[in-house]
């Protein structure tokens, strides 16, 4: 059906002669037969049986073009004149035909007959059949539009859906439920430093061995994942922590052996890390899960979970259940039903060592991570520190951009390149017991011209734990890196210069307060 789009505002002021001229063109409207002179209505029939006649084109500027003839009244409106038709809000009509003067003839689902104004009518239009514009009249020449360059604020990277599971979400400056603080981040005006936070729980770990762990076909590798698994749910999530992973050194006859030393630009073989907590929940425990690596034909690598168990962390009272000394511990296959020897680990619990407490205490409140990033992850926190008190207004929440404070979150979750960090401190002789002004721009120094300068390399591969050719590359450009230190102090930036690096993304530098980050 065409209807004009034209409303006629003489319709409220027309005088009673052209009221009977409109009754005299009611009764010729209920006819299937239309006179000569009659030639501006318009018919709903389907176009097979009743064409619509031409229309001209200076009297109608735009229509609407709707399939079915059902429209609802929008407002109760009661009959006038003769041949008008009494409406109820919400009543469903049928239309029969249109005139350009703004006037239809409906029927009612009584049967009524009558004519009224279209102005009431909403068309009903169902699902799969929704009204859209058409022009009636000769479309203009399309002219071409001015180009207009316009600011765009730059594009957020993508959130994965477990970023909140992610070292970078941890390790990034946090606001408290009242916005107008920090998480567990506050400034010691007297000590001239960030505040130590003592929690729940705070204790190392360290996996001596896993036996009788045997896995059908050959996998390409296995690890273990630690977390902080909420039982009740209470907290919205289930994981309350970040996900930390060990890799056995050797796996042979179903027993796997962890390294005793530290491997270099190998973070992931250190089978020690510890647990920060200052959850006093006693259903939230610490999670073991074991996890292979399959691969079946051209299917993509498959990451399999075939053991886990869970271990109290305090009790219902709020007491400590992490007793130091080894144990034992039986795991559980999850929904199968195991019939082979069930795998054990052999793990060991003690206190944080002395030498590294005041670096513990300066770390985030719920932390699963690797002991050897206690000085420079204290470093980047003490380095969060006096940005926090040097802000002029605490007010604002603009994003300040550091290259330190911005990029070292993201950073965490490449531990290879935390190690790259920490040899470039140690041939800078940084002193990370004394953490002042001074040493929070020794700091910054070092990660400029370490990780700073490579993270963007092209030659530079992602970082991939489980890919042993991957980790081997890194390596090499890592040490490289090291040489050129060694032997051009004066420009420790050549090796960067020399080599393509990808555009850098200034929204990775930036300390947002108001990031999915910052507000948990």
């Amino acid at each position: 059906m065409y209807a004009a789009d034209v409303d006629d505002d003489s319709d409220a002021t027309e005088s009673s002669a052209s009221k009977s001229q409109k009754t005299s063109k009611v009764s010729a409207l209920s006819e299937t037969k239309t006179e000569p002179r009659q030639a501006t209505v318009i018919s709903i029939l389907p176009q097979s049986k009743q064409p619509p006649p031409p229309k001209k084109a200076e009297k109608t500027e735009e229509g609407i073009s709707v399939r079915g003839n059902q429209f609802v009244a929008l407002v109760h409106r009661k009959a006038v004149n003769k041949g008008d038709l009494t409406v109820q809000k919400g009543d469903v009509l049928k239309i029969h035909s249109i005139r350009e003067d703004g006037w239809w003839m409906a029927e009612t689902a009584k049967g009524e007959r009558g004519m009224v104004p279209k102005n009431i009518l909403r068309h009903c239009a169902t699902s799969e059949e929704k009204p859209k514009k058409q022009q009636l009249m000769k479309p203009e020449s399309q002219k071409p539009k001015k180009t207009v360059r316009v600011k765009s604020p730059p594009k957020r990277r993508k959130i994965d859906p477990d970023f909140h599971n992610t070292l970078e979400c941890h390790m990034s400056l946090r606001l408290s439920e009242s916005n107008w603080s920090f998480h567990d981040l506050f400034w010691n005006s007297r000590l001239k430093t960030i505040q130590k936070r003592h929690v729940f729980t705070c204790k190392m770990f360290r996996i001596e061995k896993l036996m009788k762990y045997h896995v059908a076909g050959q996998p390409l590798g296995h690890y273990i994942r630690m977390c902080l698994f909420d039982k009740s749910a209470n907290t919205g999530r289930q994981v309350v922590s970040n996900y930390h992973y060990v890799c056995p050194q050797f796996v042979q006859n179903g027993i796997w052996t962890f390294a005793k030393k530290k491997i270099p630009f190998r973070p992931q073989f250190k089978p020690e890390f510890f647990v920060r907590s200052n959850y006093k929940m006693h259903k939230v425990v610490l999670r073991f899960e074991v996890i292979s690596l399959l691969k079946e034909g051209n299917l993509p690598v498959r990451h399999a979970k075939s053991f886990f168990t869970e271990i109290p962390i305090l009790d219902e009272r709020g007491q400590s259940l992490l007793k130091n000394g080894s144990r034992n511990i039986v795991l559980e296959a999850p929904n199968v039903a195991y019939n082979g020897d069930t795998p054990t680990m052999a793990i060991h619990i003690s206190d944080i060592p002395r030498r590294y407490v005041r670096f513990c205490d300066m770390l985030p409140d719920v932390l699963i991570w690797n002991p050897s990033f206690f000085r420079i992850s204290a470093g980047y926190r003490v380095g969060l520190g006096h940005f926090v008190r040097s802000r002029q207004d605490p007010t604002c929440a603009d994003a300040t951009y550091d290259a330190l404070l911005g990029l070292f979150p993201i950073i965490c979750d490449q531990p290879d390149m935390l190690d790259l960090l920490i040899m470039a401190c140690s041939k800078r002789k940084l002193n990370f017991n004394v953490m002042d002004a001074n040493f929070v721009e020794d700091f910054s120094q070092n990660f400029l011209v370490s990780v700073f300068g490579i993270h963007q390399l092209v030659a530079l591969p992602k970082y991939n734990m489980w890919n042993q050719a991957t980790m081997e590359k890194r390596e090499t450009i890592f040490r490289a890196v090291l040489d050129q230190l060694d032997t051009n102090i004066q420009n420790p930036l050549q090796f960067q210069t020399e080599t393509k690096v990808r555009p850098l993304d200034l929204t990775q530098l930036g300390v947002d307060l108001c990031g999915v980050h910052a507000i948990d």
